[in-house]
């Protein structure tokens, strides 16, 4: 999503980090495999609040302009998602072994090995993931193109 999606209503799917309350609206980081969006959700509705953190969460809301002085770089630093629902797809379990958005303090190396599934959701994990099937997908173009065809 980009600035030119402003006003556009939009279902995103990701996992809910750690909310901060503000004066008069709630905030949210929605991460994704694609980066993070922010959500805003009005005060009242603190609903969100009781999902646990890293838990799959489905949104529907509104995308907006963020305000300049709240702006970040990259597409989705210029926007920000006025949630109107959300539902909780797969809650998480509260006593996660770690916390794979806290990058500050990294697991042992035999502990993130164990939760395999909750280390690739690190951004640095899932970008080597990403870049080794680039490159698998360039070498077999390549070779097809070259009718070498795998037997």
């Amino acid at each position: 999503m980009t600035l030119a999606d402003s006003g556009s209503k939009v279902v995103l799917t990701g996992w809910l980090l750690a909310g901060r309350k503000g004066q008069r609206v709630s905030f949210f980081p929605l991460r994704d495999s694609f980066g993070t969006t922010q959500l805003v959700i009005d005060q009242g509705e603190s609903g969100l609040f009781d999902v646990p953190v890293e838990s799959t969460v489905l949104i529907e809301g509104t995308v907006l302009q963020r305000p300049d002085s709240a702006r970040r770089p990259g597409p989705a630093g210029q926007i920000e998602v006025k949630v109107d629902r959300f539902m909780v797809l797969n809650p998480a379990d509260r006593d996660m072994p770690f916390w794979p958005s806290d990058t500050h303090n990294l697991a042992n190396d035999e502990l993130r090995a164990r939760y395999r599934y909750l280390d690739l959701r690190r951004p640095t994990l899932a970008n080597n993931l990403r870049k080794r099937s680039q490159v698998a997908h360039i070498v077999r173009n390549v070779l097809h193109r070259q009718g070498l065809y795998p037997l």
